[in-house]
């Protein structure tokens, strides 16, 4: 008879204690406002999580980073020193934010645009005006060209106004037409002018002035 063995092998994992960021940034609160009970209610999650973090925190450290006075923390010597780093974390963490939330509400960056001439000198310059205004961290950059200049230069702009019509032009898929305003011509000519005779409902000059 053979026997068969049945061998069972167990996952041996080897577990290290890290410095985790969150951490830092928790006791960085706790130092600035002194309380576990507010920094709770700042960070918007219970004081036992709060207490754990610093537990944590204070197992990978290897030593007391602060002491409880009545109901106030105080920091240890190397509370101390670990705050000048866990404050600058928590400074580059807030500049992080501010320029995420920036980006979020293009209250900064670049506009390219490229524009024919009417559109460029008659009708743009007061929304261009108007957005600087609101955003002044946004820098507009403005080029006049034709049609077909425009439509070919689409790939170093962020938004193309052209005149006329579109059909026949086959543009990339990522480009999205939009119809902007519409404008209105108006000849005027001499009353003697031949399409004046040809034309005797035309609208006099009177009426623009």
């Amino acid at each position: 008879m053979i026997l068969s063995r049945l061998i069972l092998f167990n996952n041996l994992y080897a577990l290290k204690m890290t410095l985790n960021p969150q951490h830092l940034l928790t006791f960085s609160v706790v130092a600035r406002l002194k309380s576990i009970t507010l920094t709770a209610q700042q960070l918007h999650v219970g004081q036992p999580a709060v207490s754990g973090q610093l537990k944590l925190l204070q197992a990978f450290v290897g030593e007391p980073l602060y002491e409880r006075k009545g109901h106030q923390i105080e920091l240890t010597a190397a509370g101390e020193g670990l705050l000048k780093y866990a404050d600058k974390m928590d400074s580059c963490y807030m500049q992080a934010h501010e320029y995420v939330r920036s980006l979020q509400q293009i209250s900064t960056g670049i506009l390219r645009i490229g524009a024919t001439m009417t559109i460029a000198s008659f009708y743009l310059p007061k929304y261009v005006v108007e957005l600087q205004s609101q955003y002044e961290g946004v820098q507009v950059f403005m080029k006049t060209l034709d049609t077909s200049e425009t439509l070919d230069n689409l790939y170093n702009l962020d938004l193309g106004f052209i005149e006329g019509s579109l059909a026949g032009v086959e543009l990339p898929s990522n480009y999205q037409v939009i119809a902007w305003q519409q404008d209105e011509i108006v000849l005027v000519i001499p009353d003697n002018h031949p399409l004046a005779l040809e034309y005797p409902d035309y609208m006099p000059l009177e009426v623009f002035t």
